[in-house]
């Protein structure tokens, strides 16, 4: 019987499944299920996504929660009429004709470190040409990196990271501006800030203002009239992430000079740790956070609002919106060229098997009114990753800072939804197989993280509690880390898990964005092939 033939007789023999949570009639269809805790996607995805689908499912965020311990924020709706937002001054926005100046920001370089599938110090030359790919026509007024550029902190991996960027850049148009990170200097057999100062050269040093600190890892450049500081953390731990006196008082003088200098400017701050409790990887429930963020630093930046603080450490993705926070300053995830890390807090898998496949990079642009463009980039597939970040010129009021602030995140939440007239259908095939396929959900806020299961062993009228009631969760994580765009189109999902032969059950699918909203679908369609 060919497969057209087994469609034909499946919908005579199933029909169709309603969809949604509420009103309409709710059905579910037995199903033939095998035990199995391995599946496979199915041949079957052209062919059904060539069929005409007209039944759409209903999505919501009033639905009960997969998890009373997953964290989602609803969307509420109000009868009362919006109001009309405020006008834009058109001075604080970013104006890319007027450019001042502009930079790669990059991290975690690990240069020394090699295994069968990646050299990183060979890696560097796609790094910086991707890099250049972007703004072929500027020449970068400098290159940041937030730390970890050697893996062992020796002088070869210096003198080899150092063949790379001179092959890329010429060191008096472009120098390499950096803060050291705990590969560096921090662990057993590390050169110490005077080792780096040495093995790097005068001409990696020949803009710094203050030569002495820099000896000591610690260093204060100005562009074009724009201030740039570096700071060396010396220890690194549970609690720790802190620097020595002598860098307090230097950090709080080199600031308080640079903010009267350029007070309507921003000032860009480099250092290895993140802000505690800001940005994916360094909140106490990440898996790092507690030892790879610090708590000292934000208090003696806070009172220059014009700080944008960009760190590493954490090798966390530049893809989520929420590797940019503001509060009493702005703080950035630069990105990692290295590999990429994920947010465990999601539902999803918490690592890629090929992580360090992957590598990214942002180049930074200041407009003469001190308007700054963060963009970010796949430089594997030299593309653009999601949106520009912008930050306006400095405010007296602050509200340069309320863009990427948690009050705003918290009034800008949109539940993701399946799109009007889009498929998601259960499929069982003759193999033995069950797969899910649906079309990519949509939101107009943040990105889709990952989609989840949910399987119920009765029909979909009878679930009263689906937190006990259900036999299992299967996560699936969302591929955008090979996507920049948002993602579209069609998504195969393959079934896992040990579910009754011969009884009736339901699939109820979830989409969770980064932030935690999570909206869901009943299937629209069940067929038996």
């Amino acid at each position: 019987m060919n497969v057209t033939s087994k469609i034909l007789l499946a919908f005579a023999c199933l029909g169709l499944a309603a969809c949604g949570a509420g009103g309409g009639n709710s059905s579910s269809t037995p199903i033939d299920s095998p035990s199995s805790s391995k599946t496979e996607e199915t041949s079957s995805k052209d062919e059904v996504s060539s069929e005409s689908v007209t039944e759409t499912s209903d999505t919501t965020s009033e639905d009960p929660l997969p998890s009373s311990e997953e964290s989602t924020i609803s969307s509420q709706e109000s009868s009362e009429p919006e109001p009309e937002p405020d006008p834009v001054d058109p001075t604080t926005v970013f104006d890319e004709n007027d450019i001042l100046l502009s930079f790669p920001v990059i991290t975690d370089i690990h240069v020394g470190y090699s295994d069968a599938n990646v050299n990183y110090a060979e890696r560097l030359t796609d790094t910086f040409a991707a890099l250049k790919s972007f703004r072929p026509d500027t020449t970068f007024d400098l290159v940041m990196s937030a730390g970890d550029q050697t893996q062992n902190g020796k002088a070869a991996d210096v003198q080899a990271l150092m063949e790379k960027y001179n092959a890329a850049f010429d060191l008096s148009k472009t120098p390499f501006f950096f803060s050291h990170g705990n590969h560096d200097t921090h662990w057993a057999g590390c050169m110490d800030t005077y080792g780096f100062y040495n093995a790097y050269g005068p001409d990696v040093y020949q803009f710094d203002s203050d030569q002495a600190a820099a000896k000591l890892g610690n260093r204060h450049m100005v562009r074009k009239g724009v201030h740039f500081i570096s700071l060396e953390f010396t220890s690194y731990g549970p609690g720790l992430n802190t620097f020595p006196d002598r860098t307090v008082t230097w950090l709080q003088q080199t600031l308080a000079s640079a903010y009267a200098d350029t007070p309507d400017m921003p000032i860009f701050v480099v250092g290895h740790s993140p802000v505690h409790s800001t940005i994916p990887g360094s909140f106490s429930s990440d898996n790092s956070g507690d030892w790879g963020a610090t708590k000292t630093l934000l208090p003696i930046l806070k009172d220059y609002h014009n700080v944008i603080y960009f760190s590493g450490h954490t090798h966390y993705n530049i893809h989520d919106d929420r590797a940019i926070h503001q509060d009493d300053i702005t703080e950035v995830q630069a990105a990692c060229t290295s590999d990429i890390e994920l947010d465990t807090n999601l539902p999803g898998v918490s690592q890629l098997s090929n992580r360090r496949e992957y590598s990214f990079g942002e180049i930074c642009e200041v407009d003469s009114r001190g308007n700054v463009r963060i963009g970010r980039y796949d430089l594997n597939e030299r593309a653009q990753v999601m949106d520009y970040w912008e930050i306006s010129r400095p405010q007296e009021d602050l509200s340069h800072l309320n863009r990427y602030s948690d009050a705003a995140r918290a009034a800008k939440q949109e539940t993701p939804r399946l799109k009007e007239g889009g498929k998601f259908i259960l499929l069982h095939t003759s193999d033995g197989k069950i797969t899910i396929t649906f079309d990519a959900f949509e939101t107009d806020t943040y990105m889709i993280f990952s989609y989840k299961a949910r399987i119920f062993p009765m029909p979909q009228e009878e679930i009263v509690d689906e937190n006990e009631d259900y036999i299992i969760d299967i996560p699936w994580l969302d591929d955008w880390y090979n996507s920049p765009a948002k993602k579209t189109g069609t998504i195969s999902m393959p079934l896992t898990g040990t579910y009754s032969r011969k009884s009736t059950w339901t699939v109820k699918l979830y989409a969770y964005d980064c932030v935690g909203n999570v909206g869901f679908a009943w299937p629209t369609r069940i067929m038996l092939l």
